[in-house]
């Protein structure tokens, strides 16, 4: 080992020797000699760097494309959330006109309550709504349940469930009754009146009373009826698909406005300033003078001649019931002197009226 060392140092004591001598061909040779190296030395070192470059920016580069895929992941799962909250949306706008704008609200489920309870549902929660007050659900044209808050929250339970109950008529003869949730797309009316005449096929209807829903809007159709000691009892299956709760209606306020703050007064001057036709003159000037010159002239009666030779109409006076018995005729003379007496008083028969 000490023998190599040596042998090293020699040569390049050697070699720093003849350089110093400043030889051209030890130079020229050393040079041919040395470059090579350097230039493999120089690229590998160049190799390396860049692939220790190269690994670092691929790592930063992946974590980079890894949160931004997870950024547009989440935009896309919100832009599908909301493309079917549009499409549900636009299957209901056709028939959010045929209710007022300023008493119904579009609300949307949530989840259900309990897993194993589909009649059960959160919905959002519009503001202004009362803590106590029962709210009607409408899903197109049909009722779907009723809804409260209960805990902070709006829940929903739908015609299936037995804590939905609301006053429906029956039938062409509107029979009234209360409807309550059953299972399965099916309804109990019950508290129907024993005479009214209910069959199978008869149309259920709301009847507005319980200022829950509007009047009149499609619940079912009869299936069954039974009569009980008391009163009639109908199963109905209702016309909503309490399987697809997606977007409802809710009704903040039943109650009947058409008439609220009336006043003739006002509507009549009104009517005056944009003058509308009135009942009493729904005919033209034109027509009014046609028929003024068809039409005959009016007769009155104080007009007509009075025969003085007929004889007198007597007025029938309240306390005559009954007529005068019939008597003999007496002489020329007398029935002169009664009739004369009869025409300047009548005659009353309450001495002689006996009513039992």
């Amino acid at each position: 080992m000490k023998t190599r060392v040596a042998v090293i140092v020699v040569l390049l004591t050697m070699l720093g020797v003849l350089l110093a001598r400043n030889d051209e061909r030890i130079v020229t040779a050393f040079i041919k000699l040395v470059n090579p190296i350097k230039q493999k030395y120089a690229s590998l070192t160049k190799t390396i760097e860049n692939e220790s470059k190269s690994y670092i920016f691929q790592k930063e580069r992946i974590e980079t494309l890894t949160r931004e895929n997870k950024r547009l992941h989440r935009r896309l799962l919100k832009q599908h959330d909301r493309i079917n909250q549009l499409e549900s949306v636009y299957r209901v706008l056709p028939y959010l006109h045929r209710y007022p704008s300023h008493t119904v609200s579009l609300v949307q489920t949530v989840s259900y309550i309990k897993l194993n309870r589909f009649s059960q549902i959160l919905l959002t929660q519009p503001k202004g709504l009362e803590k106590e007050k029962i709210y009607g659900l409408i899903q197109g044209d049909n009722v779907a349940g009723i809804a409260r808050i209960h805990r902070g929250q709006l829940q929903g339970y739908l015609v299936s469930d037995p804590l939905c109950r609301f006053a429906v008529h029956i039938g062409d003869s509107k029979a009234p009754g209360i409807a309550i949730g059953l299972k399965n797309r099916l309804m109990e009316v019950k508290f129907i009146p024993k005479w009214y005449d209910i069959r199978p096929g008869d149309e259920v209807r709301t009847s507005g009373l319980d200022s829950i829903f509007f009047k009149n809007l499609p619940v079912g159709k009869v299936i069954a009826v039974d009569t009980q000691s008391a009163y009639k009892v109908a199963t109905i299956r209702t016309y909503a698909d309490i399987f697809h709760p997606d977007l409802f209606f809710l009704i903040q306020d039943a109650e009947a406005d058409i008439t609220e703050g009336y006043d003739r007064d006002k509507s009549v001057a009104v009517q005056k300033e944009q003058n509308l036709p009135s009942e009493q003159n729904t005919t033209s000037s034109k027509e009014r003078e046609q028929n003024e010159t068809k039409a005959p002239t009016a007769i009155k009666i104080s007009d007509t001649p009075i025969d003085k030779t007929l004889p007198s109409i007597e007025q029938t006076h309240a306390n005559i019931v009954d007529p005068e018995p019939p008597v003999e005729s007496p002489p020329a003379n007398e029935r002169k002197r009664s009739q004369t007496t009869r025409r300047k008083s009548p005659r009353f028969l309450d001495d002689t009226l006996d009513l039992f």
